[in-house]
């Protein structure tokens, strides 16, 4: 940790000659004013999206998604794409308010039916 170098005394009552040295005037009339939120939006479509693997949980999760034969990409698109019809559904219904995060507690899946051939009897 580097420690604040010192500030060199200034004697008292000298003029302020240089640019650097005058206080700068307040930028707005009330200081206190909070600046404008801005949205907080998702890259332009067709820009790419860079997701940095933090840790091995992360690894982990990315990796199940890919046993299906998917990359890498194709497996962030589906997940974004699930977790934003939960969000949507439960903020369309009215469970949560706009903009809300739902806890998420469980998952409905349908039961897996292997695709019958014309030729497989039954």
């Amino acid at each position: 940790m580097q420690r604040a170098r010192p500030v060199p005394h200034k004697p008292y009552g000298r003029a302020l000659t240089t640019e650097k040295e005058r206080p700068q005037s307040m930028a707005t009339a009330n200081p206190t004013q909070q600046p404008a939120k801005v949205p907080n939006l998702p890259p332009p479509v067709g820009r790419s999206l860079s997701v940095r693997i933090l840790d091995e949980g992360m690894y982990d999760d990315l990796r199940v998604i890919m046993q299906t034969g998917c990359d890498a990409s194709a497996a962030v698109r589906q997940a974004l794409l699930l977790l934003a019809n939960v969000y949507d559904g439960a903020w369309t219904r009215g469970h949560y308010p706009a903009g809300v995060a739902p806890e998420i507690v469980t998952t409905n899946i349908k039961p897996y039916r292997p695709v019958r051939q014309p030729d497989q009897d039954v």
